[in-house]
C-alpha cells in the first residue's frame, strides 16, 4: 500500500481508510509513542526497520468490528462477517465442505464471527447507543474516524491521530474492556496509555484549528453480559502526567531518530534489577 503524500501540515482528512492511516508510520501516533516509551528497540523493529509486524489480538479484532458497526456501519461487511449456522454443526464446529466452500468466498482480511460472538458485538453497540451521554455524542457528530496530521513544533516530528467521533468541543474514543469499574479501568488507563491519548488527540485538534478547548471522553463498553457502557473524562492530575510523558517521550524519540541509537537505557552496562515497588511495599521494605 502506498501512503498518501501530505504536502501541507496540519491536515485533516475524512474517509481515509484505516489501513492507509496505520501504514503512514513516518507520522507518530499515540500508540506508537506508547510503544517507544515501553521499548525503543520494539519501535525501531516495527516502524524503522519494519522487521516485525504486530499480531492481531482478540482485543484488536473486537475493536475493529465494534468501531465499524458503531461508527461506520456501511463498512462492517468489509471488516467482519457472521459465520452462517449452515456451515457449522450442532456443536458449533466447522462442517467440512460447507465450511470450506463458504470460507473460500470470504476475504482473508475479514474477521469471522460466530453467532454468539456476533450477538455480543451487536449488544455492545446497542449498549453504547442507549447510554444518555454517549448517545448525544454519537447523534449527528461533526466527524467520525477523522485523521489529523500535524507538525510538533518542539521536536520537528510529524504526528497523527485518528478520532473516533467529534462533536462540538468533545472528542469521543470507544474502548472495549473486560471490566469498566473504577478500580479495573483505571489500570487499563495506565496500562494502555489512555490518559496520554486524550492529551495527544487534544494536541491534534488544536493544531488543526478544529477545537480551541477540547474535552476527551473515553467510552468503554464490556464485551460480555451484562453489557455496561461507562464513559469517563480524564482527571486533571492524570492529564498533567500525560503532558509530561508525551513531551519527554517525543523529545527522546526525536533524539533516537537523530542519532540512530535505539538502545535501551543501560543496555550496554551492568545495572541492577529488583522487585517492583508494590512487592517491596507488600513485604514492608518501603
Amino acid at each position: 500500500m502506498t501512503a498518501i503524500n501530505i504536502k501541507n501540515l496540519p491536515a485533516v482528512i475524512d474517509d481515509l481508510p484505516a489501513e492507509e492511516y496505520h501504514s503512514m508510520t513516518d507520522y507518530v501516533s499515540n500508540s506508537m509513542e506508547s510503544m517507544f516509551l515501553e521499548s525503543p528497540r520494539e519501535y525501531q523493529s516495527q516502524f524503522i526497520d519494519k522487521t516485525t509486524v504486530k499480531e492481531t489480538s482478540d482485543a484488536m479484532r473486537w475493536g475493529t468490528a465494534l468501531h465499524a458497526l458503531l461508527l461506520e456501519p456501511e463498512l462492517i461487511d468489509s471488516v467482519a462477517v457472521r459465520v452462517p449456522d449452515s456451515v457449522l454443526n450442532d456443536k458449533g464446529h466447522r462442517r467440512g465442505k460447507p465450511w470450506t466452500d463458504w470460507k473460500a468466498q470470504q476475504s482473508p482480511d475479514v474477521f469471522l464471527w460466530t453467532g454468539d460472538e456476533w450477538e455480543h458485538l451487536v449488544a455492545a453497540v446497542e449498549t453504547i447507543r442507549r447510554h444518555p451521554k454517549a448517545s448525544v455524542l454519537l447523534s449527528e457528530p461533526d466527524a467520525v474516524e477523522q485523521s489529523i496530521f500535524w507538525l510538533d513544533e518542539k521536536t520537528g516530528l510529524k504526528r497523527k491521530c485518528r478520532i473516533d467521533v467529534r462533536k462540538g468541543r468533545f472528542i469521543g474514543d470507544v474502548k472495549t474492556s473486560a471490566d469498566v469499574t473504577d478500580r479495573a479501568f483505571s489500570r487499563s488507563v495506565n496500562d494502555f496509555g489512555y490518559h496520554r491519548q486524550g492529551t495527544f488527540y487534544s494536541d491534534g485538534v488544536k493544531a488543526a484549528g478544529l477545537i480551541e478547548d477540547p474535552e476527551f471522553i473515553l467510552i468503554p463498553v464490556t464485551k460480555k453480559p451484562p453489557f455496561i457502557c461507562y464513559p469517563r473524562t480524564i482527571d486533571v492530575v492524570s492529564q498533567q502526567v500525560a503532558r509530561l510523558q508525551i513531551d519527554t517521550g517525543l523529545k527522546e524519540l526525536a533524539a533516537c531518530y537523530d542519532t540512530g541509537d535505539w538502545r535501551l537505557p543501560g543496555e550496554d552496562d551492568l545495572p541492577t534489577i529488583g522487585l517492583p515497588l508494590y512487592e517491596l511495599r507488600n513485604h514492608g521494605v518501603i
